[in-house]
């Protein structure tokens, strides 16, 4: 059907929002897509789930109303310019919402609703100012917010959501969509009470005190013309896949590698690591790095819980590429778990945000092999339904690998690593 607007089911203030220096760092002009699929549930069989969704969404909206506005520009600087956010209420912005129907079962889909497959794209709404460069283009106008849900044959159905990263992060989307699923089963308010506060949280130090991460990031404003190649060399040598790792591909990774002291996350970002720099044959001498994408709430332990502004950095370890081939693979992930730790530190973050906020800067991409742990089912995502069968993140950043716990559609447990 055509989109439509959904707005807070109450008034709402009318205002401008200030958003953080993390925010406004230029790697989060993106949208992200998030996908989840509901199963059947007898006790629902009459009841529409696009109209609980939508009205889950007005609710929500009442306390997380800055996600119904709009992005307007407050700031331009040499390299970069700073945006806000717009809360007019129903005058403008607004939540977009979408109904579908397939002329399918979910069980005919197989396997192949993972991302990269040119089914996601039926499942999200996208609109055609964004299709050109899909997900990865810098954007300012639009919605924040926008939800598709696909009604299948079978009684069950896809919720597609896409979300502007300049505005919150993962976990805020968890945050709300938590506070969707309590408020549509009767709940009076979100048992976590969002927080805005982004002048307060993951700004800039007065002054700034960048110490140690310059090494991490690289001037796009500098030489972009050699940034620029070695970005398409490299692009130009990968190809997208997803992977299904069922518990006992696990376990036999531990097994043939002596590998029992280590995380999932660990495990598998040390053999990405060591085993793409591998096949990609890059010369001995160039340097390989890993990057842990770590939430800086295990740092900044004053970051209220219901925060849902974007608080997440990218610490690095690099070696040469002669070096990391050389090592065993309890020492890779020795350097995996280094890298961990120092997304773990204070100063780190604190120095981190500095950087970002005072000098055009970009992760540095080349030879670099990014990781990071979604962990989609950590919070309530029940409409009634019950929690979803498969949630997945619909679209993945260049050079980027994303875990995700989910289940095929054969109900088998495992991880998707998504690349």
């Amino acid at each position: 059907k055509e989109p439509r607007l959904i707005f807070p089911e109450k008034p709402t203030p009318v205002e401008k929002k200030q958003l953080s220096d993390m925010d406004n760092w230029m790697n989060n002009r993106v949208r992200a897509p998030i996908i989840f699929f509901y199963n059947a549930n007898p006790k629902m069989a009459d009841i529409d789930p696009a109209e609980v969704v939508s009205n889950a969404i007005a609710k929500a909206l009442v306390y997380y109303y800055p996600l119904a506005g709009r992005l307007f520009c407050t700031e331009r600087t040499a390299w970069a310019s700073k945006v806000g956010v717009d809360c007019a209420g129903s005058d403008s912005g607004g939540v977009v919402f979408v109904e579908a129907d397939a002329d399918a079962e979910i069980r005919e889909l197989g396997d192949d609703v993972f991302p990269h497959s040119p089914l996601v794209r039926e499942l999200l709404y996208i609109e055609e100012t964004m299709k050109e460069n899909e997900f990865e283009r810098i954007i300012v106008s639009g919605p924040i917010l926008s939800f598709q849900v696909t009604r299948f044959k079978c009684g069950g159905f896809c919720l597609g959501l896409v979300y502007h990263h300049a505005v919150t992060d993962g976990y805020g989307v968890s945050l709300f969509m938590k506070a969707m699923s309590e408020l549509i089963r009767g709940a009076t308010i979100p048992s976590t009470l969002p927080v805005w506060e982004r002048h307060h949280h993951m700004c800039a130090r007065s002054p700034p005190q960048v110490k140690n991460v310059e090494k991490f990031y690289h001037d796009p404003t500098v030489n972009p013309y050699a940034s620029r190649k070695a970005f398409v060399t490299e692009l130009n040598s990968t190809a997208p896949m997803t992977l299904f790792m069922k518990h006992q591909h696990l376990q036999a990774l531990r097994d043939r590698h002596g590998l029992h002291s280590c995380t999932k996350y660990e495990l598998l970002t040390a053999c990405l690591w060591k085993f793409r720099t591998m096949i990609s044959k890059p010369h001995p001498d160039e340097t390989t790095r890993v990057t842990c994408l770590t939430s800086a709430r295990f740092a900044l332990r004053h970051i209220p819980k219901g925060f849902y502004g974007n608080a997440v950095v990218n610490p690095s370890s690099m070696c040469s590429v002669k070096e990391l081939l050389a090592k065993p693979m309890e020492e890779v992930i020795e350097l995996v778990k280094k890298t961990k730790s120092l997304g773990m530190k204070e100063e780190f973050v604190k120095s981190t945000i500095d950087h970002i906020a005072t000098k055009p800067s970009t992760p540095v991409i080349t030879l670099n092999t990014t990781t990071t742990d979604v962990s989609f089912a950590e919070s309530n995502k029940d409409f009634g339904w019950g929690d979803p069968a498969i949630g997945s993140v619909g679209n993945i950043p260049l050079f980027t690998a994303y875990y995700n716990r989910s289940k095929t559609t054969s109900g088998e447990d495992g991880t998707i690593i998504s690349l």
